[in-house]
């Protein structure tokens, strides 16, 4: 969500230090682990020293490092992961471009003892939701909110004094990367007309092919699932009421 506020601004002038803040947010993400001390006041020095006012051009820059050399990746490299990203034509792109090409934010089974996102992250998913649904910057960052919101005020859904969510983290996922997988409690989200079915989801097979994936996070890896429904809005199966 951060890196989406930053691409969403990345042309606009803003303060030099504002503009290395973003700067340094993309870049130490595109390897695996943060910037050491070191690295990461090499790196703070060079772009300070530009005056950057843009995001876009502090990131484009960093191909032309001169300092101390960096652990890990080449600043070439750093410069072409963070410069798909920046450069990027839509949100779509942007999202795409993480998934390809920023090592801290893929698939990480040491990170993933501590953090749930290194499990299984979401962003080609993000990235085609966007895409097929015409999304802008603003869209995707107020479905992601609106999703979490609805999650939160369901965090602690369940009989009195259950206490299996209490402290836990949220994982937001699709119905289909979350079958087969172990969950003490499954939220389904928007599960109405027009939105879950897929809104281009229609012929009888289309359908019913949705009538299945909206099965599938209920699985015998799940505790407990429950469906949200908008309640001005028509749920999309007749069996759901």
């Amino acid at each position: 969500m951060a890196l989406i506020e930053v691409w969403k601004r990345r042309d606009e002038r803003q303060r030099p230090s504002r503009a290395l803040n973003d700067a340094m947010e993309v870049l130490s993400r595109v390897k695996r682990f943060p910037f050491s001390r070191k690295d990461e006041a090499s790196v703070s020095k060079y772009l300070q020293a530009l005056g950057a006012k843009t995001t876009k051009d502090a990131v484009c820059r960093i191909a032309l490092y001169s300092g101390p050399k960096l652990s890990g990746k080449t600043s070439v490299l750093l410069a072409n992961a963070a410069g798909d990203f920046i450069m990027a034509d839509t949100v779509a792109g942007a999202v795409r471009s993480i998934s390809d090409g920023f090592s801290g934010l893929r698939f990480d089974f040491e990170k993933a003892e501590d953090d749930v996102w290194f499990v299984d992250p979401p962003l080609k998913q993000l990235a085609h939701m966007a895409e097929s649904e015409g999304m802008s910057a603003d869209d995707l960052i107020e479905r992601l909110d609106a999703a979490k919101n609805s999650l939160r005020h369901y965090q602690g859904f369940g009989d009195e004094g259950d206490e299996i969510n209490e402290g836990k983290p949220l994982h937001l996922r699709t119905a289909t990367r979350a079958k087969g997988k172990e969950f003490d409690m499954g939220i389904l989200l928007d599960v109405n007309e027009n939105m879950w079915p897929y809104k281009r989801a229609e012929t009888p097979r289309d359908i019913a092919a949705e009538r299945r994936l909206c099965r599938a996070p209920a699985t015998p890896g799940c505790a407990r699932c429950s469906r949200i429904f908008w309640p001005t809005r028509t749920p999309p199966f007749p069996s759901a009421r």
